[in-house]
């Protein structure tokens, strides 16, 4: 029973002492080429990856980490890469391999509208009262989704405070069913950018309040309202 409990404690001394040799070696040999992220990962971690490569990889260079128990999960060739999934305990033999140039967490990532105005210095604009009002726009695209999924008036896309949509003229050059109402989500979101007021994304339980470029623009002839004309297609 006393053999049995040391040859168990003498495991686990060895696989902490793997781990922080894997550890270690990241962390010396290969700070440079390694993200700080992956650094520290356990050995039996199965970590998605995108390494950067010296050159435009091959299949040679896919099977190396195949061999190394990776999968290749897309091939990154314009920017001489490729994303696999790997074992934390491989990352050192792909660190030290010379033809790798660098190998980075494969995070994922997502764009914010909240974003977009300010990267055109919109704020400035609105403090000097241009803000669309006065000015109709015109987007041809896939169409625009009047109605949010619960079926009420998308409100960013609505008079300022009121349950009335801005969008005051709709056409399809398509003959489908879709009509105008946007099956693919991309004029509805080119709407957003170009107007949407901000008002579904406002208030304390939101993290990010997201309006448009142009938020009052209207047409002249209806009043205080966004024209948006959309194709289907």
């Amino acid at each position: 029973m006393k053999l049995k409990q040391c040859t168990g404690a003498a495991r686990l001394r060895t696989l902490t002492v793997s781990a922080l040799v894997l550890i270690a070696s990241l962390a010396s040999a290969g700070s440079s080429k390694i993200s700080k992220d992956l650094v520290g990962k356990k050995a039996s971690d199965q970590v998605n990856v995108i390494v950067r490569y010296t050159r435009t990889p091959t299949a040679r260079h896919h099977h190396k980490v195949l061999s190394l128990g990776g999968t290749l999960k897309q091939e990154l060739s314009v920017i001489k890469a490729g994303a696999y999934s790997i074992p934390a305990s491989a990352l050192a033999s792909l660190v030290a391999d010379p033809e790798v140039a660098y190998v980075s967490l494969d995070r994922s990532l997502a764009g914010y509208l909240n974003n977009g105005s300010p990267a055109i210095n919109a704020p400035y604009a609105w403090s000097l009262g241009l803000d669309g009002n006065n000015i109709a726009v015109a987007i041809i695209d896939s169409g625009i989704q009047s109605k949010a999924p619960g079926g009420n008036e998308r409100s960013d896309l609505n008079l300022s405070g009121a349950n009335s949509s801005r969008i005051v003229y709709s056409q399809s050059w398509v003959n489908d069913a879709d009509g105008t109402q946007d099956a693919y989500g991309h004029g509805t979101n080119v709407a957003g950018i170009v107007g949407g007021n901000s008002s579904s994304s406002t208030g304390p339980q939101y993290i990010k309040t997201s309006k448009g470029i142009a938020p009052n623009a209207y047409t002249s002839a209806r009043g205080n309202q966004l024209l948006s004309t959309g194709a289907s297609q």
